[in-house]
Formats: C-alpha cells, sequence, structure tokens
C-alpha cells in the first residue's frame, strides 16, 4: 500500500515513528491528516460518535454493535493533536519572527 506524500511543509507520516511498523496505524495517521483540514469534521464525529451504555458507539453501532471509542473516534482524536500541533508551531514560528515581545526583541544572527 502506498502512503500518500506529505503535503509541502508537513512531516511525511512514514516518517512518523507511531505508525512505522503498523499499517494500520499508517491509515489512520494518513486519514487524519486529511480530515484535519475538513472544517467542521473532527467536531461533528467527537459529538454524533459518543459512548452508549452499553459501550458501544452511538453513531457506528446503529446496525451493528461497534465498541466505543470507533475508529472515527481514533481519527478524529488524531486529527485534534494535528491541529494542536500545526497552531503551535505556527505561533512558535510567527512570536520567533515578531521577537516574541521580549524586551528588545531577538536579535536574529546575520544572514536570517
Amino acid at each position: 500500500m502506498a502512503v500518500p506524500a506529505a503535503r509541502p511543509g508537513l512531516p511525511s507520516i512514514t516518517k512518523n515513528p507511531r505508525v512505522a511498523d503498523d499499517p494500520s496505524a499508517a491509515v489512520v495517521e494518513a486519514v487524519a491528516w486529511f480530515v484535519a483540514d475538513e472544517p467542521g469534521w473532527i467536531e461533528r464525529t467527537l459529538s454524533r460518535c459518543v459512548p452508549r451504555a452499553s459501550g458501544d458507539c452511538e453513531s457506528c453501532g446503529a446496525y451493528r454493535p461497534v465498541r466505543w471509542p470507533c475508529l472515527q473516534v481514533w481519527i478524529a482524536r488524531r486529527a485534534q493533536e494535528i491541529v494542536r500541533e500545526h497552531r503551535q508551531r505556527r505561533a512558535d514560528s510567527h512570536v520567533a519572527a515578531r521577537g516574541c515581545g521580549l524586551a528588545g526583541g531577538i536579535a536574529w544572527p546575520k544572514g536570517r
């Protein structure tokens, strides 16, 4: 199975140590990267896929029992991590580029 190439500026999932040896984890990782860009998907999934008293997923277990957390919850949680990590990297690079408001800012080396 071919793993999709990462978008420019984003790390390749094949270099992620969490998925290097597990093909099913690689699929979850690839789908999570895809849905991380889909507006509202994470929130909709997490609001629909909730546990019943029986321990099954409310949404996925409508036809046949599916234990919660279901695959969609795993994907949504990983997508949340991806979004959070991406926002943190953007914030860190923005703060670094702006001098982070420290007195005198940051003295960048020449050529930067």
